[in-house]
């Protein structure tokens, strides 16, 4: 017995020992985390890469759009809506009509003159253009060269922007009053002169921006 033994052990020794095989429930469960972490990296590129979403086309009713060298005028009621000015060039627009919100981007070279919106003014990569503008808000993006006649009741904020000039909203059109009033404005308190630059935090002045200090009419 203690022969067989001793021939056991030696014969064990000397045999190659069997590879390694994975079970049939094993490899399962190695396929289902294999798949659970393709898909997490997937993700997470997926997050790290945004595709760019183009905006919405603006309603032709509650907006001008892509237009050179005209008059625009809009003096009807809106009810309430918001408009929008989008890719305009040596253009003056009249807008007189009582709305929540005004949109500008992309204008170049125009002169705009608006009533009293009840909301907010947003302005986004405009260039030598002049805004007459009253609003409960006015926000400044990316523009360039250009001034702004305005009655605000609030900081009129910019970013990313240069050579733009401040001045006293001076606008007179028929039933403005009437304007004003529907849109809650209050009459009584302008900070046009109040502006904030979100890329100047410095104590002294912003160079991105001056006053206007004449009283030119606007019309």
């Amino acid at each position: 017995d203690e022969l067989q033994s001793m021939l056991a052990s030696t014969r064990e020794a000397l045999l190659p020992k069997p590879k390694f095989k994975f079970s049939a429930s094993s490899r399962n469960r190695m396929a289902r985390t294999e798949t659970k972490t393709e898909t997490k990296v997937e993700t997470m590129k997926d997050d790290e890469v945004k595709p760019v979403v183009k905006p919405a086309p603006a309603d032709p009713l509650y907006s001008f759009c892509g237009r050179k060298g005209e008059t625009l005028r809009r003096e009807d009621d809106l009810g309430g809506h918001e408009f929008s000015l989008l890719s305009l060039e040596d253009c003056t627009v009249h807008l007189y009509s009582t709305m929540n919100a005004l949109f500008a981007h992309s204008l170049k070279g125009c002169r705009v003159l608006v009533g009293p919106v009840a909301g907010a003014v947003h302005l986004e990569e405009c260039e030598d253009c002049t805004f007459v503008v009253a609003s409960r808000q006015v926000r400044i993006h990316a523009t360039h060269n250009s001034d702004f006649y305005l009655h605000v009741n609030s900081h009129p904020i910019i970013e990313f922007c240069d050579g733009l000039r401040f001045g006293v909203y001076n606008l007179s059109f028929n039933n403005m009053d009437e304007h004003f009033t529907r849109s809650g404005l209050d009459r009584t308190v302008n900070l046009w002169d109040r502006v904030q630059d979100f890329r100047w935090i410095k104590a002294q002045q912003s160079p991105h921006w001056s006053l206007i200090l004449d009283k030119t009419q606007n019309e």
